[in-house]
């Protein structure tokens, strides 16, 4: 079993450094096996809508990890934004983004009015959150730095599926 989980994790973990060369590393904190496993639920892409493996294989690795840790590898990488109304509301009508590497803004105005309508994450300063104008309302939550990711790995990928293109740093 453990040579057949090995065959499994090791070209996983070689595509791992690429993806990961762009954000910070989110499995940075873990160590030994639950460091391997991390990366390969990363590789794999198991913490977004379209995972490269399958749920079997995502939920084989996140097992593993809590096994080995006692810790949820799932909600490691889950946006806590999602299911906060006014973020949900922005990210189901927005049309507009901007992409600055570390945050990620999306819009349901076009970007270059006033209107602050939309969902926000930074994986820098490791928060997310919405703004709205109508009633006018806002929430920003203090995350960690992998959560953080999640939330803008969540935004752009929704942006990415709907085909919108962002703006990139100004």
């Amino acid at each position: 079993m453990k040579a057949r989980l090995t065959l499994f994790l090791a070209p996983l973990l070689l595509c791992a450094g690429a993806a990961l060369a762009q954000i910070p590393d989110p499995c940075g904190n873990e160590t030994g096996a639950a460091y391997g496993l991390c990366n390969a639920y990363v590789a794999a892409e198991c913490q977004t809508a379209t995972p490269r493996a399958s749920d079997v294989a995502c939920s084989r690795i996140a097992a593993k990890f809590k096994q080995i840790t006692g810790r949820d590898l799932v909600s490691k990488f889950a946006c806590p934004c999602t299911g906060i109304a006014g973020f949900d509301n922005a990210l189901a009508n927005f049309g507009y983004c901007l992409d600055e590497g570390d945050r990620f803004f999306v819009s349901i105005a076009p970007l270059s009015t006033e209107s602050t309508d939309g969902a926000f994450a930074n994986f820098e300063a490791n928060f997310c959150g919405y703004s709205a104008s109508q009633p006018p309302s806002s929430e920003t939550l203090s995350i960690t730095q992998e959560q953080a990711t999640a939330c803008v790995n969540l935004l752009r990928a929704t942006a990415a599926n709907r085909r919108v293109t962002c703006q990139g740093p100004s």
